[in-house]
Parts: C-alpha cells; sequence; structure tokens
C-alpha cells in the first residue's frame, strides 16, 4: 500500500479561546483545533492543558483563525509572546516548528552525512542554482536549460513543497565548507503519470561535484528519511532511459528497474528523443534488508 504526502501531515486552526479581541495578554490561551472532528476532543485535552503539563504545556498567545500546518503525533506545544507578537513552537523528537503570525515551517530534515548537509533553502542558493540550470551538462537529460526566472521560479515550488508536505528536495551542501553544490530530496510529482500517487526521489548537482559519490551519499540520507521519519511504504525514481548516470545512483541505492513499467513522459512528444522514462522503486521493507545487511 502506497503511503502518500497527504496523509502525512494534517491541518490544524489556531483559535483565541477568549472574547477580547485586543492584543497579546499573559492569560489568553490558545487552542489547536484538527479540521478532522474526529480528533478535536484529543486535541482539545491536550492543547488545553494545564500549566507544567507534558502533553502541551501553556498556550500564552493570541491569534484569530490562521492555518497551521503541523505533524499530528507527538507533539509538545510551548507558546511565548516577543513584543506583541506571537510565537508557537512544536516539537516532534528533534523538530523544531515555529510559528511568528502567519507561517509555521517544518524542519523536520535528513541527518548529516559524512560530507554533506540536507537543508532548507537560502534565498543565496539562488543565484548559484542559475548557473547549474544554464550548463549543458547539467541539462544534459532535461528537455532545456532553464532561464534565470525558470530556475528562480523552480526554487519558488520547492519552498511551497516543503510548507505543504513537510519534505522538498533540500539543498545540499558541503560540510567542510558549508557550499551549495545542488540538491537531493523528496517530492510528489507534479505530473499524472501511470504509478501515481507516489513519492520521488531526485537529485541535481552541479558538474565539479560530480564523480565523488555525493549523490548517492545525500540520497542515501533521503532515503532514511523518508522511510523512517516519513514511514513511507514506497519511494520510486525515474529518468530518460539514456541517463546511464542517473540510473548507476538509482541501482546502488538498491532501487529495482520495473521494466514493464517504463513509460513516456507526458511533458514531451513520443518522439523526443528523451520521452522514454525508466522507473525504479524501493520498498520500505527491502530497504530495511539493504541496510540490514551492510
Amino acid at each position: 500500500m502506497k503511503h502518500h504526502a497527504k496523509s502525512i501531515r494534517r491541518k490544524f486552526v489556531l483559535k483565541k479561546a477568549n472574547t477580547d479581541p485586543g492584543g497579546v495578554h499573559p492569560s489568553d490561551t490558545v487552542m489547536l483545533e484538527d479540521r478532522d472532528p474526529g480528533r478535536n476532543a484529543m486535541l482539545h485535552r491536550r492543547c488545553q492543558s494545564s500549566p507544567g503539563s507534558r502533553h502541551g504545556g501553556t498556550k500564552r498567545c493570541v491569534h484569530n483563525g490562521v492555518t497551521l500546518r503541523l505533524w499530528s503525533h507527538g507533539l509538545q506545544v510551548a507558546a511565548s509572546t516577543e513584543a506583541g507578537r506571537v510565537r508557537l513552537e512544536l516539537k516532534h523528537r528533534n523538530v523544531l516548528c515555529a510559528w511568528d503570525d502567519t507561517m509555521c515551517e517544518n524542519k523536520l530534515l535528513p541527518a548529516p552525512t559524512a560530507r554533506l548537509r540536507l537543508r532548507l533553502w537560502a534565498p543565496s542558493d539562488k543565484l548559484a542554482f542559475r548557473a547549474m540550470n544554464a550548463d549543458r551538462r547539467v541539462m544534459e537529460y532535461f528537455p532545456a536549460q532553464l532561464s534565470a526566472a525558470e530556475s528562480d521560479a523552480f526554487v519558488d515550488r520547492i519552498y511551497e513543497h516543503q510548507e505543504v508536505h513537510g519534505f522538498s528536495l533540500w539543498a545540499v551542501e558541503l560540510r567542510a565548507t558549508s557550499t551549495f553544490i545542488g540538491f537531493t530530496g523528496l517530492a510528489v510529482p507534479r505530473w499524472d503519470l501511470p504509478f501515481t500517487p507516489c513519492v520521488e526521489i531526485g537529485w541535481r548537482l552541479a558538474h565539479d561535484y560530480w564523480g565523488q559519490g555525493y549523490a548517492t551519499e545525500a540520497a542515501k540520507a533521503a532515503l532514511a528519511f523518508g522511510f523512517d521519519e516519513l514511514t513511507l511504504e514506497e519511494i520510486v525514481s525515474f529518468t530518460a532511459i539514456s541517463n546511464d548516470r542517473s540510473r548507476r545512483v538509482m541501482q546502488r541505492l538498491g532501487m529495482l528497474h520495473c521494466e514493464n513499467e517504463d513509460f513516456y513522459h507526458p511533458a514531451l512528444p513520443h518522439m523526443h528523443p528523451l520521452a522514454r522514462h525508466v522507473l525504479y522503486r524501493l520498498t520500505r521493507d527491502a530497504w530495511k534488508w539493504n541496510e540490514a545487511g551492510k
């Protein structure tokens, strides 16, 4: 059974418990109301718990009708006010999800590897990413190179994907120098493909960093995150049939080529040389088996 992204995160509404329309007051209480009525009773008990409770703590902030996207399990909620602004923090294991007036950003990320760090994108990454997407070698197995505007729009979609799903194509940097070298991560495909809904793993690195094992190293961290943290049942990957470099990475990850599921990408005409794509799959059980055998 496929575990796709919409079942991983839940939507809640932050509501002020009293009726005073004024600003922030130390005595105010905030509730997190699940949009699924069947879970409201449990959440109300958790979110209205007494001071010092391990199941939520005190709620000392004010905001009306703001929708938050939060993890639905293992929540510990605390809140504070700073100069009339509201800050809500939600912790899940080592996760810090900070909310300030309008946005809750999920900061659960893959563990660093020996050489790499997978992180959220920074505005400063866009310039280097533009150069990558303008490099014919990097874009050899894509229909065309990207303009600066197209490259920036790609990053903006990654921002949105992270906010909606809680995972994304993360920026990859070298731990030794903090140098941005590309992306690796998980995504819900935008296209209606024969095997969707699903979660795919993908990567794209600057040419200077090819041939050093970085793509495989980063992808292994992304797989561990997908199977351990997101508890996905399966992760797929696909590329143009002639893209031998990416296919070798898929094979090193333990993914299996499903020849009977190869397909024509709907974004390209059937006669385009890159239209025919291969599909690789990896189940959670197979990944665990591979990891146990190391």
